[in-house]
């Protein structure tokens, strides 16, 4: 989860835009296998999305 929100995060500081797509998706289907598995996650790293 870390890692996904981290690669978000330096695309976004490095205006990386296919960087940031990737990543975007990469964190959307992380949020949503969470969800599918009932793992909980903390609102304000789901909403950083």
């Amino acid at each position: 989860m870390r890692q996904a929100r981290t690669a978000l995060e330096v695309a976004r500081q490095n205006v990386d835009v296919e960087g940031l797509l990737i990543a975007e998706g990469e964190w959307e289907d992380l949020v949503r296998l969470a969800r599918d598995n009932g793992v909980r996650i903390d609102p304000d790293d789901e909403a950083s999305a």
